[in-house]
Parts: C-alpha cells; sequence; structure tokens
C-alpha cells in the first residue's frame, strides 16, 4: 500500500500542477497586452541617449487619438506613438474613460517627458523614456475619467529591468508587470489612472529573486508545469533510491 503511494507520488504532483496551470489559466486570462505588436527594427528612441548612441539617436515620437462619444459613451480603441515600432501602445476599452454630457470626444495622448522629467523612484533607475499618458474631453479640454482599468505596453530598451511604474504627481508606484514572450523587448501593465510611466529596474542590477519573478511572469502557466515537473521528477528519484536500498538490505 505505502510502496502504491510512493509510486503514485510523482504522478500526483505532475497532475496537480498541470490542474493548477490550467485553473490560473483560465480563472485569470492575460489581457491581450502584445497581441500584433511589431518586431522592433529601428533602435530605442531616447530622450537622452547613452553617449555612443548620440549620434545616431532619434527623437522619441508622441501618439494622440480621438475616441468618438455617442449617447454619452466613449468609443474604445487604441493610441501608440508615432515610430516604425512603437514605444508606448495602449488600449481603452469601451465605455472606460468618462466625459461631461457635453462632450463630443475624448482626445488621449502620449508624450515623451524629455524635458524636467520626475526624479527616479527610490532604489531604482529609469530605464529608456518617462511618457506621460493624458485623457481630455472635447470641446473643454477637462481630463477624462478613468473609470475602468486599461491596458498599456511599453517598449524596453536593452539592458537590465524589473518592472513598469506609475508616477502620479507625487510618488513612483510599482506596477504588475508581465513581459512578451519569445525575447521580445515590451513589458505591459493593467492601469486605473493616468499619469507618468517608465520602465525601471533596481539600482544595482537585478537581484536573483526579480530574474526568477520575472520568468514566472513571462511564462506564467509553463512555468507551473515545469515546476512541478522538476517536482515529479525528484520524488521519482528519491523514490528509486529507497526501493534500491530496501532491496540490498532485504
Amino acid at each position: 500500500m505505502v510502496d502504491g503511494v510512493r509510486r503514485r507520488g510523482p504522478l500526483v504532483a505532475l497532475a496537480l500542477g498541470l490542474a493548477l496551470a490550467a485553473l490560473i489559466h483560465t480563472a485569470s486570462p492575460s489581457p491581450p497586452l502584445f497581441d500584433g505588436l511589431p518586431l522592433p527594427q529601428a533602435p530605442y528612441a531616447y530622450c537622452s541617449p547613452p553617449s555612443n548612441l548620440e549620434s545616431s539617436n532619434v527623437r522619441p515620437a508622441r501618439g494622440q487619438a480621438d475616441f468618438p462619444v455617442q449617447n454619452g459613451v466613449v468609443a474604445g480603441g487604441s493610441v501608440q506613438t508615432d515610430e516604425s515600432a512603437p514605444q508606448v501602445i495602449l488600449f481603452i476599452g469601451v465605455d472606460e474613460l468618462k466625459v461631461s454630457p457635453g462632450a463630443v470626444s475624448a482626445r488621449v495622448t502620449i508624450d515623451p517627458v524629455c524635458a524636467d522629467p520626475p526624479p527616479p523612484p527610490g532604489g531604482a533607475q529609469i530605464r529608456g523614456n518617462v511618457y506621460r499618458v493624458s485623457a481630455v474631453e472635447e470641446p473643454g479640454g477637462r481630463p477624462a475619467r478613468v473609470s475602468a482599468a486599461y491596458h498599456l505596453t511599453m517598449r524596453v530598451p536593452p539592458g537590465p529591468f524589473s518592472h513598469l511604474q506609475l508616477y502620479d504627481g507625487t510618488a513612483w508606484h510599482p506596477l504588475s508587470t508581465s513581459l512578451a514572450p519569445g525575447g521580445n523587448p515590451y513589458a505591459g501593465s493593467t492601469l486605473a489612472q493616468m499619469g507618468e510611466l517608465a520602465a525601471t529596474a533596481t539600482s544595482g542590477g537585478e537581484s536573483p529573486v526579480s530574474v526568477v519573478l520575472r520568468w514566472l511572469g513571462s511564462f506564467g502557466v509553463l512555468a507551473l508545469v515545469v515546476l512541478f515537473g522538476i517536482i515529479a521528477l525528484v520524488q521519482e528519484i528519491r523514490r528509486r533510491r529507497t526501493q534500491g536500498r530496501e532491496r540490498r538490505t532485504g
């Protein structure tokens, strides 16, 4: 009986891993942050490029789009910066922006903050550019209110990276961040407010824990399957060693 339980242990562990991975994947589907992303060809466009890239650097572009208002509901849509490989892309769903009754459209803008960006977060460094995301109603120019979370994807320049952060005018706030699969240098997050955003890295380099967490965030379900597969393999090796000792002593 005990031997049967031991023999089934690795299979149970692997089955639990697959079940948990499927449950997470079904219950918490990832937003389509990276669907249809272009593969970056052009170099990253810096506000303040590293010295070795100054001669070839191209200034970053802005992005803007007007979403019409019909019967008081703001139409959804996407906005991206105007580069061949956009450095910021955001998607706002239908009625996720709220405007006053007289508004006929909502203008969403993405601006690189090249002049006087906010100071970097404590214990971190800003990687690449800071971008300001804003939404106003037209006519009038009053701020549009964010009523539901929207999705933002940002291109990350080469080098260390930990997560995206939002500056609300007073302080930086770390965001739950996902990485595009396949080594594509994009990071995405879901936000509930407008503000200034940047890719950041831990000062002094990325810690091993951050690397593991980033890997788990990138590969999600696959990481869980691999993890439980390793557990199952270790249990199987232990079971066989135990059986070998029992045969020798028997």
